[in-house]
């Protein structure tokens, strides 16, 4: 609060500037997470409306103006391949990111730890790799998929995909990799642990959040 100094001017106390400074960006911040909910909240609200009420210009869109029904679900389960298209995402999900985790983890660390100062570059250019645009890559990567006879298949989504996830997801972990001092692996070896046995115990635990961001990402 003000108080008045020697001369008898009250001063502002800083406290107030920060709860005001605090309070426009808690407001900025909520008007644009509400507008970004926006999308999902109309979704949410028209699954359950029935589509005399959707239609009808002169009803309210957020509000229900007839009873809500779960007709549009049981359309959606029973008279559509909607489950397939799940199950499908789920399973083409898995396998891509055990694909990218197995090919990227042993990737990451070799250029990190084994590969000396050509691993920075040998890592960059891997990264560049994935800045080729996926149209130039068409047409090898249909005659890929059309040599394993995967055509009109999940499993083709399965090969090309870690095409792309692999060399960013290889550049990002070397990241997580090189904020881990050397001396921890060491000393893990120094108490009797293999190189691989060091990793496991110690590289990949301190490793948890960029592994979670590879497997976001793929």
């Amino acid at each position: 609060m003000a108080a008045p100094t020697a001369f008898g001017e009250p001063r502002f106390d800083p406290r107030f500037k920060r709860v005001g400074t605090r309070g426009v960006l808690y407001s900025v911040a909520t008007f644009f997470a509400l507008f970004a909910a926006l999308p999902f909240a109309w979704m949410l609200i028209t699954v359950f409306k029935a589509n005399t009420d959707l239609y009808k210009r002169v009803n309210n869109p957020f509000l229900y103006n007839d009873p809500p029904t779960l007709d549009n679900i049981r359309l959606l389960i029973n008279d559509t391949q909607y489950p397939t298209f799940i199950l499908n995402t789920f399973i083409v999900a898995f396998l891509v990111v055990i694909i990218t985790l197995i090919a990227v983890v042993p990737a990451a660390y070799s250029l990190t730890r084994l590969a000396g100062r050509w691993g920075e570059s040998l890592g960059i250019g891997i990264f560049l790799v994935y800045l080729v645009p996926p149209t130039l890559l068409f047409i090898p990567l249909t005659w890929v998929v059309a040599q394993f006879n995967l055509k009109n298949s999940i499993w083709s989504m399965v090969v090309v995909y870690p095409t792309f996830t692999i060399p960013f997801c290889t550049w990002l972990l070397m990241g997580f990799f090189k904020s881990i001092p050397w001396d921890i692996e060491e000393q893990a070896m120094i108490d009797g642990y293999t190189r691989l046995g060091a990793i496991w115990r110690t590289i990949l635990p301190i490793s948890i959040p960029g592994l979670l961001t590879v497997v976001v990402f793929s």
